[in-house]
Order: structure tokens, then sequence, then C-alpha cells
């Protein structure tokens, strides 16, 4: 049912010794108690079943869209809430498995200064903290690509803090490819323009809170709302774009650096929420062939892990 897979990396050893984890009696045992408290489990036999439809999804979504949303939904919900938490989180790990391998393999080539054990443990985490986010909880269709996309973001923004804190400011744009090189370079500019607003008194603290997280580390205008009571998606946005144009007026005179801070434009404001919930690429749940980590290979027999420990 499951294709070999011969890949030494954490992500899939964790998988192997998941997949042996969920054909015991125990789990069966407990799968059954979560199909008694969410129905749509009702008329799968074993976990394996389960792994199997979420993994045929590409070739079902079209016809049965409504019935794969609300497995996950159930997995999702039993994590939150704490209902069969241990089987809910074994079998959404190894239902992402394939989207967890290749985010763990960007992640991985792209800040090569980070342990691949720490990175392919956070990867773990990052999943099962994005699947107990209030958001999953409210979304009514789309949770398969929601899940994946938000976990790529939680990750990606880890690695990037992690990179700050391991190096100097002026190192971080060397250990990044070349071809994001811009993008971190035009950050760090942006870094110390805001140190620089802050000493002058031009911004304040929670002004450049909003921008670093806008525009260096990816979150949306929506996911910065503290409560649904607070300042609206559009109102933050704005906040920010005023923001910025201070920034432009401390860098303009007679440096070159203004031109690497960000641009903000009305007609983003008005995609902005729409961005917010555009769901693109691939959601990577389906069981296709995932290649090979950036680990090295190691010979031999493999040993199988113990399923490392999640955070509760």
């Amino acid at each position: 049912m499951f294709k070999e897979n011969n890949c030494c990396c954490v992500v899939c050893q964790v998988e192997r010794s998941l997949l042996n984890s969920l054909s015991t009696q125990t789990a069966r045992t407990q799968f059954q108690a979560l199909a008694r408290t969410y129905p749509i489990l009702n008329h799968f036999d074993s976990p394996a079943d389960v792994i199997a439809q979420l993994h045929e999804h590409a070739r079902v979504e079209l016809v049965n869209h409504k019935a794969w949303n609300g497995i996950l939904h159930a997995l999702v919900d039993s994590i939150a809430g704490g209902t069969a938490e241990d089987i809910g989180q074994q079998l959404l790990l190894v239902a992402y498995a394939p989207a967890i391998h290749k985010v763990y393999r960007e992640v991985c080539q792209k800040f090569p200064g980070l342990c691949p054990e720490d990175s392919a443990q956070q990867a773990l985490l990052c999943l099962l903290e994005t699947a107990r986010s209030a958001e999953m909880q409210t979304l009514n269709g789309h949770l398969p690509a929601a899940l994946a996309v938000r976990f790529r973001r939680r990750l990606f923004r880890w690695a990037i803090g992690e990179l700050r804190q391991s190096l100097p400011l002026e190192e971080i744009a060397g250990n990044i490819p070349a071809a994001h090189g811009h993008n971190f370079e035009a950050g760090i500019v942006l870094e110390q323009l805001l140190s620089k607003a802050r000493r002058m008194v031009i911004l304040s603290a929670s002004q450049c809170e909003l921008v670093r997280k806008f525009h260096c580390e990816g979150f949306q205008p929506e996911e910065l709302r503290e409560s649904k009571d607070g300042p609206s998606a559009i109102a933050l946005y704005r906040r920010i774009q005023r923001a910025v144009h201070r920034l432009r007026r401390i860098g303009v005179s007679g440096s070159s650096r203004a031109s690497s801070v960000p641009t903000t434009q009305d007609e983003n404001s008005k995609n902005i929420l729409r961005d917010a919930v555009d769901f693109s690429g691939e959601m990577g749940i389906r069981n296709s062939e995932k290649g090979n980590s950036p680990e090295r290979s190691r010979p031999g027999p493999q040993v199988e892990p113990e399923v490392p420990p999640i955070a509760a």
C-alpha cells in the first residue's frame, strides 16, 4: 500500500516509526475511540485505511472533497481539543509526511547553517502547532491547503529566527543562496532603519514590530490582528504603510539604502485579504515519491528510531 522509501532523513525515519505504531492493536483501539467521537471516521476499519484515503486525495478530491475535508477536520479537532490527541497527532503527521519532507528539504537547502536534525524536529512540531491554531478551527473549506501553507510559513519563520540569533547581522546575507540574497539584504537594511527610527522616536516599538512582521517575516494583516475587537486587517495595513513612508523619509538623506525599504501601493490594500487566503501550489499530502533528503546517506541497515516527543 505504501511505497518503499529508502531516505534516511529524520522525517522519513519518524514516518516509518509512526506507520509501525499505527499498525498495533493499541492504535486500533485508540482509533475506534476517535471514530466514536467523529462519525466521519466510522467506515474506516483501521488507522492505515485513513492514511490511504488521505494519500489518494489527488484522485478523489473532485468527487469526494467534502469527506476528505471532513477527515482532516476530525484529526485537527481531536488534536486541538485533546480528544484522542495521541492517535490524532500520529495520523496527521503520517498524512502530511510528504509535505513535511518537502518543506524540510527546502529549509535544509536554503539554510545550510541549521542542523538538519533540529530542522526535522521543528518541522514536526510546526505542523502540530499549526493544527492547534485557532485559525484552523474556523476554516470550513480549504483546510488541506491552508494547513500546508501555514505550516510552511511557520517553519520558515523559525528558520529565519534561528539564523538571526546565531549569526551577526552582517553575516546573515552570506548564508543565504544567491537567488534569495537580495530579499535578505533588503531585510537587513530595513532592520537598520527600524533601529534608527526607534532611536529618533519616529516610530513606536509596536509600529516597528508591525513593519518587521509584515515585510520581514511574511505575516498577513489578518494574522496580525490581536483580537476581533482590535483594528481591522485594512487598518493595520494602513498603519504599516504610514510607518514605511516615515522610514523612507529618514532614509533618503543622501543614502541609496532608501530604495531597499519595501514600497507599499494602494493596489496591495485591495488584494491583501484575498492574498491571505490564496492557497497556491500543491497541498503535498498525496503518497508520492519524495526523493532523498539533503542529509548524507548512511550505509547499512536502518534503525527505526523512537517517535520524538511532541510538546502538548
